[in-house]
């Protein structure tokens, strides 16, 4: 992406905006004070105003709007509390036990009120140490809920002013997400490329669209109130979610065996061209991206038909020259490759029409739309639901103990005095800042955190030592909590940078003079925070990623197995309609890839001791179920056609693949499958397609000059489509096989099953599948 598209994306995006939100209802308010001379007497009001406006989410208007008022309710009595019992070190040890666990156990209930129980937390560390001005409990408190209430209003204003606003923005990160997507995939087509190093790129791009689509779905789908609208922009911005989805998968469908493609036709320069086109299209996404995100319609970079024209013609120049009866198979392949280009520039030359806001073609979406199936899962607040995780085997308990005994360690910490700390609740800011779930993230932080606080702390001291002009350092104030809260989600250490920017000014206008006080005190406080949560991570119940990983692989086996299941009735029933449970599943797949992806991602940052023994096998496993999400997406293309395939012994391919995933399942020992389950494929043959008669012939014919090319890129041969078609089931096939193996190596000595078990484990799957080889052959 050029620097002015980095440009436009960045001052189009969500995270500028909520900055200047930040700023704006935080300034405001406190130049009024600074002006009236009580700004020290109600501190409590930016302060309210701050960690309310931080506590908005992405999600859909009303649970929105309920965080708001449960979180300045919140506030209100927890300060409340700590304000009459602040002088009391017993009585605080206990509160920080019963609202540590309690505050940080709400996350259960989703990541809203899990960022709501966190700023609760960060209010109660702050009035830890008794920032009540002249006692006055009660009125710091009122303040403290006035700022919310302010922030609340806000809120209120703006979603209706700009209804569609957030919904845009996030759309529009979705779509630039989608071609950042496509230009990772385009160095697969760039020469020797490195096939893993590309792969993690796209697991990480994949796990960013998923968190988007996530946001858009709850968004849009989850209380129905954007897609229920017959306004055009509500129909308009639901069919771009839409269009964004399938253009995903018919990305996914063109993946190819690249090492092949390259070992055929890496010395043709045809797949420099391909590259160049991919690139092209992954300009237009993001074009869209922006557009979107600005509020503005899209017009096309490029005239992508003329450059997809020169793409075809290089290939149609090279098949004419060069393509025998020995090698057309080969020809055939890359066919099918100009054919997925050819559909992702119709996907994409659709949204471009979508953009334009037409009222005609914005009642195409049907109205009829079936909300419930597009919205994601959601916990409901149940107090079974919170029995149910009162146990160390609780992700979320033993998270929240870490949290509870981290914030203990600190206050202890600051009661100590055997350094001269001047801001101790800062240590317990820092805990909560870092303290996540899993410890490659808590990790992670805690290294951000410190650099950010080290390069921003030196910063503002330089900057206060050389400016004293008070108008000059109140700019640099705003603009630089413009910038934290601008990267305060995306890019932690920037934001921290900025923040101690801020502090640090802050600070200054409260107490001249005191910059390296300040700076020794906030540097401290970030050490001793960090090397307490960082200690706690590793010793208090740690949860390491290779313990989740065995429920992301049975959830990515569950999803892909049901996925192609429900892809292979749609190409058995033509006459049936499976759209909705065709989107479903193909969404539950997607997540699960996803969730793997970034499971594996985070093993890497564990320890290397808590890693996967297998991790190599695991990585194989991560790669296999991507190519296979892949290769199943690809099916689902001709599934959604009008044409049949009897040609194709699709019913039999069915069984013997479905016959691979229950084995995996069975390996898993997921519950409900038994080796009984099996019995279902019993009677599955080896599949009979009908390719290679047809093959034979067109050899013939090309041998004997009688085949006429076909030039025209709208008209795909029927034997191409039959082609593809049978290789589909055949990777499918040999992926599933593949994953049969390496889950026979990962989990056959896993840790806790006794090797007697592990064998007659296997020796009972062996014995099935030897009958069902027996039943096959005969």
């Amino acid at each position: 992406m050029d620097r002015m598209n980095e440009l436009k994306k960045f001052i189009t995006s969500q995270y500028i905006y909520y900055g200047i939100r930040m700023t704006f209802s935080v300034a405001v308010p406190c130049i009024i004070m600074v002006y009236y001379g009580v700004l020290k007497e109600y501190f409590a009001f930016p302060l309210g105003t701050v960690f309310l406006t931080t506590m908005d989410q992405p999600g859909p208007f009303i649970r929105r709007r309920n965080t708001f008022i449960l979180g300045i309710i919140c506030f209100f009595i927890v300060s409340l509390i700590i304000g009459f019992t602040y002088q009391y070190p017993l009585l605080v040890a206990l509160e920080i036990i019963i609202f540590g666990m309690f505050f940080s156990l709400i996350g259960i209930y989703g990541t809203r009120l899990s960022v709501m129980g966190s700023l609760t937390l960060a209010i109660f560390a702050i009035l830890i140490d008794g920032h009540f001005e002249k006692g006055k409990v009660v009125e710091t408190s009122l303040a403290l809920g006035l700022g919310g209430a302010w922030a609340f209003i806000l809120f209120l204003v703006l979603a209706k002013i700009h209804p569609y606003m957030l919904v845009k923005q996030i759309l529009g990160e979705n779509f630039i997400e989608l071609g950042n997507f496509v230009r990772i995939k385009s160095k697969f087509y760039q020469s020797n490329p490195n096939f893993n190093a590309v792969f993690g790129e796209m697991m990480s791009s994949q796990i960013k669209l998923q968190q988007h689509q996530e946001y858009l779905r709850e968004i849009l789908f989850t209380t129905r109130r954007v897609v229920n609208e017959s306004t055009t922009t509500s129909r308009v911005i639901t069919l771009m979610f839409l269009e964004s989805i399938d253009l995903f998968e018919q990305i996914l469908t063109s993946q190819q065996d690249y090492k092949t493609l390259h070992k055929n036709f890496g010395n043709k320069n045809l797949l420099s061209h391909i590259y160049r086109y991919i690139r092209v299209l992954a300009a237009e996404m993001i074009n869209i991206g922006i557009s979107v995100q600005a509020n503005q319609k899209a017009f096309p970079l490029t005239n992508l038909d003329k450059e997809l024209l020169k793409c075809y013609h290089r290939y149609y120049d090279l098949r004419n020259a060069e393509m025998n009866h020995e090698n057309f198979e080969d020809y055939m392949m890359l066919r099918q490759n100009m054919i997925n280009l050819s559909e992702i520039t119709k996907k994409i030359k659709t949204i471009y029409r979508s953009s334009s806001y037409n009222e005609k073609l914005a009642k195409s979406l049907s109205v009829g739309l079936d909300s419930e199936k597009f919205a994601p899962e959601k916990e409901k607040i149940s107090l079974k639901l919170l029995r149910f995780n009162l146990s160390l085997k609780s992700a979320h308990f033993r998270h929240a103990l870490r949290i509870t005994i981290a914030l203990l360690l600190g206050y202890m910490v600051s009661l100590t005095g055997f350094v001269q700390i001047g801001h101790s609740y800062w240590i317990l800011i820092t805990i909560l800042a870092i303290q996540k779930p899993a410890f490659s993230i808590s990790k992670s932080r805690n290294i951000l955190r410190l650099g950010g606080t080290l390069a921003g702390a030196i910063v503002s001291v330089v900057i206060l030592y050389y400016i004293e002009n008070s108008m000059l350092l109140l700019s640099i104030l705003l603009v630089s909590m413009t910038l934290c809260y601008t990267f305060l989600k995306h890019k932690y250490m920037t934001a921290i940078f900025f923040m101690t920017i801020y502090v640090f000014i802050a600070f200054n206008f409260i107490s001249p003079g005191n910059s390296k006080i300040i700076f020794i005190d906030r540097v401290i406080d970030t050490i001793i925070g960090g090397s307490i949560s960082f200690l706690v991570s590793y010793f208090v119940l740690p949860v390491w990623e290779r313990t989740q990983n065995k429920s992301y692989i049975i959830e990515a086996v569950n999803s892909n197995k049901a996925y192609f299941e429900v892809v292979c009735d749609m190409l058995m029933q033509k006459n049936k309609d499976f759209s909705h449970i065709f989107r479903e599943k193909r969404s539950d797949s997607f997540i699960a890839l996803a969730n793997l992806s970034d499971n594996f991602q985070r093993m890497l940052s564990d320890p290397k001791f808590q890693q996967h023994l297998h991790i190599k096998r695991i990585h194989h496993f991560v790669n296999t179920t991507h190519l296979l999400t892949a290769y199943i997406a690809s099916l689902s293309m001709y599934a959604k056609s009008a044409d049949t395939y009897e040609e194709i012994d699709i019913p039999n391919w069915k069984k013997k693949i479905l016959l691979e995933f229950t084995k995996i399942q069975l390996l898993l020992n997921i519950e409900g499958v038994s080796p009984h389950d099996l019995k279902e494929y019993a009677n599955c043959k080896e599949p009979s397609d009908q390719i290679e008669t047809l093959l034979e012939k067109r050899r013939r014919e090309i041998r004997e000059k009688e085949a006429c090319f076909n030039f025209n890129p709208e008209d795909v041969s029927r034997l191409t489509e039959l082609k593809s078609l049978s290789e589909l089931f055949a990777l499918i096939n040999n992926l599933s096989e593949e994953q049969v193996k390496v889950i026979k190596r990962l989990f056959s000595q896993s840790p806790g099953e006794s090797i007697t078990m592990q064998k007659k484990k296997s020796s009972t799957l062996m014995s099935w599948a030897q009958k069902l080889s027996e039943k096959v052959s005969s």
